[in-house]
């Protein structure tokens, strides 16, 4: 059972990170150049900072 729960927290945890990773390009992504954010730049936390 040990082993049934580990695989069970893994894959809770993997599908958690896509649907977060949704819905962090959902609310900030820029209508009006459209970016996308690669999977690890967002699971690392590290953004470059843009001129404006």
């Amino acid at each position: 059972m040990k082993i049934n729960r580990y695989i069970f927290m893994i894959c809770s945890t993997i599908f958690f990170l896509s649907t977060q990773q949704k819905l962090y390009g959902e609310t900030l992504r820029d209508p009006v150049e459209m970016r996308t954010v690669p999977a690890g730049e967002f699971l690392m936390g590290s953004k470059q900072e843009e001129g404006r």
